[in-house]
């Protein structure tokens, strides 16, 4: 009768029953044994050399931003002792140095320092971080505009109220929408159309003093200096022949209104 093998020689290795098997598939059961076991060995060996390559890599950023951050408050330093010196020379040479108390130089220099130390404060939001990357503020980031560019925002119309009066029903709906200096009354009657699943057919784009504005006529131009921003996305009447009061008056030509006063 063959031994049985005890339970520490048949468990964990994968060589159970070896006893009862060929000399010839334990020989090949071996081998394939060994090779896996150098595999195995080599790769570990790879990833312990490559840990070590990024250990360097991550000790090296990290003295490259330390001495970043050193050099960053080194300059400021210099700065602000220059901008002291400068504004000290400047009185001196303008002859107020003597006129001037130590409380008003104080400030003075204070107030200079203090400039310095914000600005400085900035720069230091935009180093670079740990992993190299610079790091913006968002006051940085932010650009002035040209004085004449802010003065057309300030009077042009970015926003503009649609009121929807439904057919039939008379009910109200309201939405707002913004804008462009581009955008023409004709895509805005689709794109109110559209949002509201109504045939852009149908329904045509008024003023409050309910004059209809002509498809390429721009939003910009729609309104008095003074006239809120409020159109009127209302039912076509196909079968009307007159015209309002009030529509009369708004297409009423300015310069033969003029003249009528002026024979007044």
């Amino acid at each position: 009768m063959a031994d049985v093998p005890d339970g520490d020689e048949a468990d964990g290795d994968g060589l159970e029953g070896l006893d009862n098997m060929d000399p010839t598939v334990v020989k090949e059961k071996m081998n394939k044994l060994k090779i896996e076991s150098e595999r195995q060995q080599e790769l570990t060996e790879r990833l312990q050399v490559k840990l070590k390559v990024l250990n360097g890599e991550l000790a090296a950023r990290k003295e490259e931003v330390e001495r970043i951050k050193q050099e960053q408050e080194k300059l400021n330093k210099d700065k602000r002792m220059a901008s002291a010196a400068q504004l000290k020379l400047a009185e001196e040479q303008s002859g107020k140095l003597d006129s001037q108390t130590e409380t008003q130089r104080e400030d003075k220099v204070r107030k200079v320092i203090e400039e310095e130390v914000l600005q400085g404060g900035k720069r230091k939001r935009s180093a670079k971080n740990e992993i190299g990357i610079r790091m913006y503020d968002e006051m940085e980031l932010m650009v002035e505009k040209p004085a004449e560019e802010q003065k057309m925002e300030a009077t042009s119309i970015d926003t503009v109220l649609i009121t929807l009066i439904m057919a039939m029903t008379e009910e109200r709906f309201y939405l707002t929408y913004r804008v462009d200096k581009n955008m023409t009354s004709k895509k805005l009657r689709e794109d109110a159309c559209r949002y509201w699943g109504i045939s852009e057919v149908e329904y045509i784009l008024k003023t409050l003093t309910n004059s209809k504005l002509q498809d390429d006529v721009t939003i910009q131009n729609c309104f008095d200096r003074d006239e809120d921003a409020h159109l009127v996305l209302a039912h076509k009447i196909p079968t009307k022949t007159t015209i309002e009061a009030s529509e009369a008056a708004a297409i009423q030509s300015k310069k033969a209104g003029r003249k009528k006063r002026n024979k007044e």
